[in-house]
Parts: structure tokens; C-alpha cells; sequence
């Protein structure tokens, strides 16, 4: 979804669906592929004329270079609140949580990064890096960095790896499917697409479900928290927002 060439999933679908966007990145079957910061879902940055680097851009001239540059996705990644939006020194928790969702054998104990201390930078940080960046995102207690971690947890699963698919679109705005796989735990996405909130039975498509499931995975504004158990017959989706249930345990 996300990419250099593409404006940022927070910008180009909306803020609220960012971790949507990212339940079907990390769950449907085959590569999954981020683009860096969409784990936290960080936003396209406005820039100037005069700002402007991306050749795409300036040989579309000043008139139009908004409509063909490349820029507002490609500006530095947010890691904390401090100049350029990552000056500070110490063992970077991204790149450690890269490494062991990538590669749990790789430790990174001693992990030193530095980051621009200037107070420019090639392309300008977004000025609402002081909310939203890396560092606050590991702080707080819900986070759309704290959902992309539970995400590529399940990834480990066999269910996720080996499992079947079935895809469901229960009306005009609710899209679901589940990962299925014998012997192994079920896991349903549900996403809502529309404004409205919406009350959903699971059971009408996905007929094996017990009679109560648990929330996995959980979209910041969901209203649902990891954990909290639910009847399938009776799940409340708010609008634009997503989460998954499982029929097993909690990883």
C-alpha cells in the first residue's frame, strides 16, 4: 500500500484506517511488505515550492508540482520529539524490534544510532513530529506502533502461514476474511470502511466460530481492547476501524 512513490496509507486513506491497513498488509496470505513509518502512521508532509527536491515535482513546474511530487512521503522518519526529529543517542527501539520481528536469532544488545543533529535536514521533518514519533508511540499504552507489533506477532503463527483464507464483504462498508488452519487457532479481521457504527453476527458467514471469541488485535479507536471476549453474533465495529478476534489463546 505504502511506498517512496505513494503518498503515505495515513494520508491517502485516512488517519483512522491506518491500522486497517495495516491488518490486511500483515495477515493476508503471501510477502508482507512497510514502508518505513507506516507502523506508526506517519503522515505526507505539505512542502513548499521552494522546498521541493523530487525532479517528478520540478519539471512539472510550481503550477502543478503538488500533484506529482514525491516528496511529502519520502521525509524523515519520526523517531522521537527532539531536533530533526531523531537527534537523540542510545540503542534505537525500532531498529531492535526490526531485528527480532524479522529475525529473532539477531540481538542487538548494544545497539549505539545516532541520528541529524542538524536542524535541517534534506527534506523537512513533518512539524507534527512532536506528537507523533517513535518514542512516544513504545511509551504509550495503546499505539498504532503497539498494533503493528502485535500484528507481526501473529505472523509467527502457523495459522497466518499456512492457513486458508476466506473473504467476506458483509455489506457496502464491512469487508472481513479469516486465516484458518486445521489443528490451529482461527484468527477473523474485521474492518470497517464506512462512518457508521455497526453491529456484526459472524456467525451467519463464518459458521465453526465458538460461542465466544477474544480480541487479538485492536485498531486505536476500536473501542475493543486485547483481550476482551466477545459472542460473534454480536460484534461491534465503529466506523473506520478494524480488529482482529481469535477462537485460541492469546500469543
Amino acid at each position: 500500500f505504502g511506498n517512496h512513490d505513494q503518498h503515505r496509507v495515513a494520508s491517502r486513506y485516512g488517519l483512522d484506517l491506518a491500522d486497517a491497513i495495516n491488518m490486511l498488509v500483515t495477515l493476508l496470505p503471501g510477502t508482507s511488505i512497510s514502508y518505513m513509518g507506516e507502523e506508526i502512521a506517519m503522515e505526507d508532509t505539505p512542502l513548499t515550492w521552494e522546498q521541493t527536491v523530487d525532479p517528478q515535482g520540478l519539471n512539472a513546474g510550481q503550477k502543478h508540482y503538488v500533484e506529482f511530487s514525491r516528496d511529502p512521503e519520502r521525509t524523515p522518519y519520526q523517531w522521537d520529539n527532539t531536533t530533526s526529529a531523531g537527534r537523540k543517542g542510545g540503542r534505537s527501539e525500532y531498529l531492535y524490534f526490526v531485528a527480532r520481528t524479522v529475525a529473532a536469532k539477531y540481538k542487538y544488545q548494544n545497539l549505539t544510532r545516532r541520528f541529524s543533529t542538524n536542524a535541517t535536514t534534506w527534506l523537512p521533518v513533518n512539524p507534527n513530529y512532536l506528537e507523533l514519533n517513535l518514542e512516544n508511540e513504545i511509551i504509550a499504552e495503546t499505539s498504532h506502533f503497539k498494533v503493528y507489533q502485535q500484528l507481526t506477532g501473529l505472523r509467527s503463527t502457523k495459522t497466518i502461514q499456512l492457513g486458508s483464507l476466506n473473504t467476506q464483504v458483509l455489506s457496502e462498508w464491512i469487508f472481513t476474511f479469516s486465516r484458518e488452519l486445521e489443528g490451529e487457532d482461527t484468527y477473523v479481521v474485521l474492518v470497517n470502511l464506512g462512518e457508521e457504527d455497526v453491529t456484526v453476527d459472524l456467525t451467519k458467514f463464518y459458521s465453526d466460530l465458538p460461542e465466544t471469541v477474544i480480541v487479538a488485535v485492536a485498531s486505536v479507536h476500536s473501542g475493543h481492547a486485547r483481550g476482551h471476549v466477545h459472542n460473534p453474533n454480536s460484534l461491534v465495529l465503529r466506523g473506520k476501524q478494524s480488529f482482529v478476534i481469535t477462537t485460541g489463546e492469546l500469543l
